[in-house]
């Protein structure tokens, strides 16, 4: 490969040293186009063949256990700090950048609450606009005070067997579970410890320590009932929150910068680790590898 091809990809994925107004156009318009798209797809997916009603509010702070919550917020930390990122790679000013980074992780989201506050089945939703603006303000509140991300929110998910009991709230494909089975998801709080030292530590940088949070027998949102009728097999009883403690991997904090940008795409996920687990049923559990 020539030489002057490879400056030219390295140029491309640096940031820029000032506003470059054709990056700048070329993001705002493909973000615009997602939006479209999101939109549009949103409605006739699912929305289109429910009944539509007048704006109105619903209160579902009582729904997963939380656990949909946990999911909102760490979709709006995601989306901001990938529109954080964008907006460098265009030269755009710090303080601009968090303004966009925090009102995409916001924006975005709220697509879908509008959605549901004219769905006759669903509403709009505060507790979600609450998780929404948290998991933003989290990422853009710590790259304003400190510049980096010492706490990333991440995701982990495994496959269950829940999903084949309500699929048609569950999932019934292995790409709609990923979403919608709350029982496979980990919400982490991934905490970057020597990043608190007064000098960053050099052991080991991209150590982690994580805390999260999922939930296990939901079948449905508050009780675990199919068109109102309890499943007799996993009662209400049954339905567990789950605390976990594990280590995690920072990839942005590893030194090797033809890796940063897969790092950057791979920086939302918990890396696979041994996890101590306490439940609401009173009991510990030690996963040898878990995610």
């Amino acid at each position: 490969m020539p030489t002057t091809k490879v400056v030219a990809q390295d140029a491309f994925i640096q940031n820029a040293n000032a506003f470059n107004e054709k990056r700048f156009t070329t993001v705002i318009v493909s973000e615009a186009a997602f939006g479209i798209l999101l939109s549009t797809s949103l409605y006739f997916l699912w929305y289109k063949n429910h009944p539509k009603s007048k704006f109105h509010l619903f209160n579902d702070n009582g729904e997963w256990l939380g656990m949909d919550k946990a999911g909102h917020s760490f979709a709006a930390y995601t989306i901001s700090n990938m529109q954080y990122g964008l907006m460098q790679w265009c030269g755009v000013n710090k303080n601009n950048s968090l303004v966009a980074s925090l009102v995409s992780g916001i924006g975005y989201l709220s697509i879908v609450e509008l959605f549901d506050g004219f769905s006759n089945a669903w509403g709009f939703s505060i507790g979600d606009c609450v998780a929404n603006f948290s998991g933003g303000l989290l990422f853009t509140a710590q790259q304003w005070g400190w510049n980096e991300q010492r706490m990333r929110l991440v995701y982990s998910y495994h496959f269950t067997p829940l999903a084949k009991i309500n699929p048609d709230l569950l999932g019934k494909k292995r790409s709609e579970r990923i979403i919608k089975d709350y029982n496979g998801q980990t919400i982490w709080l991934s905490i970057n410890p020597s990043t608190f030292l007064p000098v960053h530590s050099e052991i080991a940088p991209w150590l982690n320590v994580s805390f999260g949070y999922g939930v296990h027998n939901l079948i449905g949102a508050r009780k675990n009932a199919i068109k109102g009728e309890s499943y007799m097999a996993l009662p209400d009883s049954l339905r567990t929150r789950q605390f976990y403690f594990s280590v995690d991997g920072d990839v942005t904090k590893l030194n090797t910068y033809n890796f940063s940008p897969l790092a950057k795409t791979l920086s939302f996920l918990k890396w696979p680790a041994p996890a101590l687990e306490i439940n609401t049923r009173k009991k510990i559990k030690f996963h040898y590898l878990y995610y």
